[in-house]
């Protein structure tokens, strides 16, 4: 009986440890999303994207020229 609830014991503990990682990187993630909202980071993904949209584009057209 004894050896039962010890394992029990421990396996309930590792369960809490478990959560607790998950939790943490959940909240990591919220906080990241936050942080990347609530800057101008969004600007210059922005722009960063239209200027790889060009640059791809302007490739293609060449590859299409020869």
């Amino acid at each position: 009986m004894g050896v039962a609830l010890l394992k029990d014991q421990l396996h309930n503990e590792l369960n809490n440890v478990v959560m607790l990682v998950q939790d943490t990187k959940l909240y990591a993630i919220n906080v990241a999303t936050m942080a990347v909202t609530m800057s101008n980071i969004e600007v210059y993904l922005k722009i960063l994207l239209l200027l790889v949209t060009i640059g791809y584009t302007v490739t293609k057209w060449s590859k299409l020229k020869e």
